[in-house]
Order: C-alpha cells, then structure tokens, then sequence
C-alpha cells in the first residue's frame, strides 16, 4: 500500500496499517530516514520518483492536500503505473485525480477499483459514469466525519463567535 503524501493523514493511517501486516511505501516531496521511520515506511519515495513507487503499489490511498501543482496529480501516466488490478483510494481532495483518466483506467479494466469519498464536483450527480461502474465505490464525503472533527469544527465556530462579539474579523473565512 502506498500513502501518497505523509501529512496528518498519512500519520493516522501508517499505525493502524502496520498492525494489519500492510507493506507500506509513501510518496513525498522531501523524503528522509526520520520520515521512513514515523510512518513506519519499507520506503519513501520522492515526488519525482512517483511512477516507481506506483509500480509496487497494490492500493494507493491520496493523502495530499489540492494545490494548483497537485491538481491532476493522479492522471493517465500514473494510473498505467500502477500494476494491473490495482485500486485507488481518495478521500483527500476529488481534484487530485484526473477524471477522464480515471474513466479510462476504469473502462480498460486496468484499475481494480477505486474508493472515492470526495469528487470533482460536490454534490456530485448521482448519474455520473463513473457510479456505473460496479468497482466504484463512492461515500458522501464522510471520511472525515469523527468525534474529534466535530469538536474541532464545534471550537473554531465557537472561537469565531467569541471574535465576532469583539468587532474582530472571523478566522478561515472562504468569501
């Protein structure tokens, strides 16, 4: 298995896979030996070694967060890396693969499967192609739905709140 990124989510992740037996390689920008040894990695590949790190990967789970230079990131080049059979999981950002890619991919028959919790568009139509597909599965963007995601959501509007009554400007405003 393959954690493409070693963020917040990757660190949840390693532990609970180790314990299962999982072979875990990552993918990162800066690879080194105290990353290797956090994540609990056989190896750590860089960003540019991407398609050598798909290659031995069975199921790559997205753990990268979407930027103008990660949008795409998962498109045909790295999806024929990948061995025959393979999934992908993606629960970060719908962006980071690239669509028709992963229609192709799906349609060859190359990709065993894919998991998606988060999409191109949200909400996403429920007559897209790619629901058709029956090594799809898809979840309404719930996989970060926890108890301390609620408490941290809970804290940053009550924080917001407590700003507000002081005539100062809410934090992490979109619009």
């Amino acid at each position: 298995m393959c954690l493409y990124g070693l963020g917040a989510t990757a660190r949840a992740l390693a532990p609970r896979l180790h314990a299962l037996g999982v072979r875990l390689i990552g993918i990162t920008r800066q690879p080194n030996a105290a990353k290797t040894a956090e994540f609990i990695l056989e190896e750590c590949f860089s960003s540019s070694e991407r398609d050598k790190a798909l290659a031995q990967t069975d199921i790559l789970v997205l753990c990268v967060r979407l930027a103008n230079e990660t949008k795409g990131l998962i498109d045909a080049s790295a999806l024929k890396a990948m061995p025959a059979g393979a999934f992908v999981v993606n629960a970060a950002r719908g962006g980071l693969i690239d669509y028709r890619a992963l229609h192709d991919a799906l349609a060859q028959g190359h990709l065993g499967g894919v998991a998606l919790d988060v999409f191109w568009t949200e909400p996403f139509p429920p007559d897209d192609p790619l629901l058709k597909f029956p090594n799809v599965i898809a979840t309404p963007h719930v996989a970060g739905v926890t108890d301390r995601s609620y408490r941290e959501i809970a804290d940053a509007v009550a924080g917001n709140i407590e700003r507000l009554r002081r005539g100062e400007p809410p934090l992490n405003r979109v619009a």
